[in-house]
């Protein structure tokens, strides 16, 4: 392990990315990834803390088990919370924790599809993104090809202008300024309010809508939009056939747009939000380790691990408690913001612990309680 600051490469003029979800998005990615050795996903500030080549290899490589058996474990969860509910004739207390556990597993499946997005899914870039289109993505309205379009923004300019996140989350107007909704620090009742109101199901209607114009969105050949809707009308078609499409509502649409959408929020909000650090290097994102629980049901598949995920975006999900590891035996990574409960992360986003969390931060380091 060696510590050393690397400085970032020369900004170059950024193309213009208006706030919506278009063919702008792919069309800006593809000039970045044909200009910066095709690897859109290399953050401009470069990485202040390096880990040796040989480590970083090692941690990189893909073990298809793992992979794969994450995707089966989630829907085998999912398949197993609706026997369950079923066998209990869907008492209410059961058909309430069907909404947890399903809704926590549509969200580990995207993180999958995060995964594959950064082609750490499969060793074959072909066969990653379409097993993760059939598996993960498509069951949760995401298309890979869509998502990285904006996602490579939001790791190359992370915190800039042209950050991939004001498109997919609309944290910014199109005049560049936040919005209220992404303002932090906010109160608890203010945070509370979001979150109630973002599982409240509209959202996640306009996310199954903005998933389902993906092909129109990034101009497929005809073949493969073909292919990309008879998915949906298969699945509907076999449904209604079966007579279940109240139970595909009921265990599939309302876990989607209810906790699947809070999970989504509260993470992303752990991620990003909020004052993190006062050195510019580690400002941009914090880490979350929470618990079993907190693991299973908000961040799944060691998304927490996010400053990590940044710097090193090339190791896939279950190497990142590794990769932490090497990191923190270099005493530079001290200035990363790590909290080790999600209450903790969220706390920093409330208003009165977020001062406090100034404070301390401004104090000379002997003075600070460890």
């Amino acid at each position: 392990m060696r510590t050393r600051k690397v400085a970032p490469p020369q900004r170059q003029p950024n193309s213009r990315l208006n706030p919506q979800w278009s063919e702008s998005a792919r069309s800006a990615t593809s000039s970045i990834e044909a200009q910066f050795d095709k690897h859109p996903h290399r953050p401009f500030r470069g990485v202040p803390v390096r880990v040796e080549p040989d480590t970083l290899r090692s941690l990189s490589r893909i073990r298809l088990q793992r992979a794969l058996g994450a995707v089966l474990g989630d829907w085998f969860i999912i398949g197993a919370a609706i026997g369950t509910c079923e066998l209990l004739l869907c008492h209410p207390l059961a058909v309430v924790a069907a909404v947890f556990l399903i809704g926590s597993r549509q969200h580990a499946l995207a993180i999958v599809v995060h995964d594959a997005v950064h082609y750490r899914f499969l060793p074959n870039k072909k066969w990653n993104d379409w097993v993760a289109n059939l598996l993960a993505a498509w069951p949760t309205f995401i298309e890979v090809e869509l998502f990285r379009s904006v996602h490579a923004l939001h790791h190359r300019y992370l915190g800039e202008r042209t950050d991939g996140n004001r498109v997919a989350w609309a944290t910014h107007d199109q005049k560049g300024q936040i919005t209220s909704e992404w303002e932090y620090p906010k109160s608890r009742s203010g945070l509370v309010l979001k979150l109630m109101r973002r599982s409240a199901v509209i959202t996640g209607l306009c996310w199954i809508r903005r998933g389902l114009r993906a092909p129109l969105i990034l101009q497929w050949p005809h073949w493969k939009s073909s292919v990309f809707f008879g998915y949906y009308v298969i699945a509907i078609v076999t449904l209604l056939a079966f007579g279940l499409g109240l139970k595909a509502l009921m265990y599939w649409a309302v876990p989607y747009c209810t906790w699947h959408i809070a999970a989504q929020y509260i993470r992303l909000i752990c991620e990003h939000s909020g004052h993190i650090a006062d050195d510019r290097d580690f400002n941009g994102t914090r880490s979350t380790l929470p618990g079993m629980l907190g693991s299973f049901f908000i961040l799944p598949h060691n998304v927490g691990y996010h400053i990590e995920h940044h710097w090193y975006p090339s190791v896939p999900w279950y190497n990142l408690p590794a990769l932490h590891g090497a990191l923190s035996e270099a005493p530079l990574f001290s200035k990363a913001n790590v909290q080790r409960s999600i209450s903790a992360a969220l706390r920093q986003c409330v208003a009165d612990h977020s001062s406090r969390f100034l404070a301390s931060l401004r104090q000379p380091q002997s003075e600070r309680s460890h």
